[in-house]
């Protein structure tokens, strides 16, 4: 089942070399993603899914999440749980793909 979990400022949510083992969504607080192809950074506010692409193809994070404030908490969602949703409902999966692009 999905485990939240409280995430000090500055301290890794995962790592970009993690097995993506879990879905991360951003309930409070801030988090930036660090992506490992590109030496790019994107700001993630509330509601966010942080690995949306990892659920997809299934591989490693390929990037990195920190949080950047205080009070951030995140929902751990088991990715069997994820990618067995995904299979059942093909429109999820579209639209995970799209918001990973």
């Amino acid at each position: 089942s999905a485990v939240e979990t409280r995430v000090r400022k500055n301290k890794l949510i995962f790592d970009s070399d993690s097995n993506a083992n879990e879905l991360y969504v951003l309930k409070e607080g801030a988090a930036r993603l660090v992506f490992q192809s590109q030496s790019d950074e994107q700001n993630c506010k509330p509601g966010s899914i942080l690995n949306a692409s990892a659920a997809t193809e299934q591989q490693l994070q390929g990037m990195s999440a920190k949080a950047t404030t205080l009070n951030t908490r995140v929902l751990a969602i088991p990715m069997h749980i994820v990618r067995k949703l995904l299979k059942e409902a093909p429109q999820i999966e579209l639209r995970f793909r799209e918001s990973s692009t």
